[in-house]
């Protein structure tokens, strides 16, 4: 992130105090922005969605199956929140189905 960009209060972004401040933002193809650590409250389904069954070396690791489907790690929460998983630790196991939202339709998500 660049210290020339700013926040909507006009001071420089690495100069919040903000657990955001560090945060990376993604910028889909038409320029809309979004935090990584941003959460959205309703998913709807897309023709592009993915599901993957939780591997015995995934359990609780939503960081790797991220990085295998958006190729970042920072995107865990997303799945997350699309899976109603509350405890990424406790909640993600071997054999569990998670639906892995396509990267475009993060982009297209209703916020509330």
């Amino acid at each position: 992130m660049a210290s020339e960009e700013f926040a909507p209060t006009g001071k420089k972004i690495t100069d919040i105090s903000s657990r955001f401040a560090r945060s990376k933002i993604y910028r889909n193809e038409s320029g809309e922005e979004f935090f990584e650590t941003y959460y959205f409250s309703s998913w709807s389904f897309s023709p592009g969605d993915n599901y993957h069954t939780v591997t015995a070396g995934e359990e609780g690791r939503l960081d790797l199956i991220s990085f295998k489907y958006y190729n970042t790690c920072d995107l865990w929460w997303v799945i997350a929140e699309v899976n109603d998983i509350n405890h990424p630790i406790k909640d993600v196991t071997a054999g569990l189905t998670l639906r892995i939202p396509a990267f475009d339709a993060i982009f297209k998500v209703r916020r509330l």
